[in-house]
């Protein structure tokens, strides 16, 4: 067999079609728990978003409930509504709601006038920065601000930005059950950054169990890989060996492997170290010949 033909065997040995069966077998797994642990991860974040969202809406039409509409159906969205005791009591019991929850940031009376959203009452005290006195326009409002004046549903919004910040907010409708109609909107604002973080927080068991399954499903896949890769290897050494078996069984010219200067006619490991040939040279068997002294 020539030089050619034995380099041209390694090379094919080495294009196994098992090996590239095994990578594309890994790149699939990782690939595949990568996107279903994102896509656990996503849900759990959703989860907990609405759980979110109902204690946030739970807590408003808490607060909404222990307003009166007959008061609040007296504002005007003036002045001199800040003078009225209607509005001072109103004023306190949401001041005082800011204070015993660290999560809202604002608490604030809403109305529709003209198609135009203005503030009826502030929690902000009037030195404050962030105060709005009653009839400021709420010129950043958008169209799903209007909805609980429309429908008469409450509805979670955000994030949105405004001049204050970025919030989530519930926005309650406050009713004239005589007339059915909605006299204002309860709103409450949590500043958009804590809430997300209160969020992660709870999730992050999900998130933590999620990348060890992960981990464990790719440290499964690695050490499938490198049994393959192995199997592959033992595959082209084993066509090696009788690539080698069959030239030196076969080879015209007597060979033997030399060790120490002595002959021997098995390695350690078992193998034979001198063909036929040789031993039909010497006219004797290699077995007859350990550790006889070679002619270098």
């Amino acid at each position: 067999m020539s030089k050619k033909s034995v380099l041209s065997n390694q090379k094919n040995a080495n294009r196994h079609p098992a090996r590239f069966k095994a990578l594309r077998y890994m790149l699939l797994v990782t690939v595949s728990v990568v996107l279903l642990g994102l896509m656990v991860v996503f849900l759990a974040w959703k989860r907990y978003q609405n759980i979110a969202k109902t204690e946030a809406m739970t807590l408003a039409r808490s607060v909404e409930s222990q307003l009166h509409a007959e008061h609040i159906q007296e504002f005007t969205g003036t002045e001199q509504d800040t003078e009225l005791s209607d509005y001072q009591m109103v004023k306190r019991s949401l001041s005082n709601l800011i204070e015993t929850n660290d999560q809202i940031r604002f608490a604030y009376i809403i109305g529709l006038r003209e198609g135009k959203i203005l503030f009826l009452l502030d929690s902000e005290p009037v030195t404050s920065p962030d105060y709005s006195p009653p009839g400021q326009i709420y010129t950043e409002a958008k169209a799903e601000d209007l909805l609980p004046f429309l429908t008469g549903e409450p509805i979670i919004t955000g994030p949105t930005e405004d001049r204050w910040g970025t919030w989530y907010s519930a926005l309650i409708p406050i009713m004239d059950l005589e007339k059915d109609s909605v006299i204002a909107v309860l709103g409450l604002d949590y500043a958009a950054a804590e809430w997300d973080q209160r969020v992660l927080i709870r999730m992050m068991p999900n998130v933590v169990t999620t990348i060890c399954l992960c981990s464990l499903c790719l440290g499964f896949a690695w050490i499938w890989r490198k049994h393959e890769s192995l199997k592959v290897r033992a595959a082209i050494v084993s066509q090696e060996e009788a690539l080698f078996h069959g030239v030196f069984d076969q080879a015209p010219v007597g060979i033997a492997i030399v060790k120490d200067k002595s002959f021997t006619y098995r390695s350690e490991q078992g193998a034979v170290m001198m063909n036929a040939m040789y031993e039909q040279i010497l006219g004797r068997k290699g077995i007859d010949l350990p550790h006889l002294p070679s002619t270098q």
